[in-house]
């Protein structure tokens, strides 16, 4: 059991406030989220609640939809693959 703290943001304005409720994606030990109260995507590994890394290029991302080929995809505005390592922006 493990509790992760992560940094909020209280700007209500900003495109990551238009998240829904949206699951969190998991790959290989590590559970990728998309919190509406935070601009970042976060990855966090599943044993023990560490933040493998955080990006804040696609605040207005509004959905994780799954993984594929080392990639994180999430959709918003546009249609984002996040490296799984590294959280880089792979292609956009």
């Amino acid at each position: 059991t493990w509790l992760t703290h992560y940094p909020s943001c209280k700007t209500r304005n900003a495109a990551h406030w238009q998240r829904d409720l949206a699951p969190p994606v998991y790959d290989a030990g590590t559970i990728f989220f998309a919190p509406a109260d935070t601009p970042a995507i976060l990855a966090i590994e599943a044993g023990t609640g560490e933040i493998r890394w955080s990006n804040t290029q696609a605040a207005d991302t509004l959905h994780l939809l799954g993984t594929v080929a080392g990639h994180l995809i999430a959709t918003g505005r546009t249609v984002r693959w996040i490296d799984l390592e590294t959280g880089r922006l792979a292609q956009q």
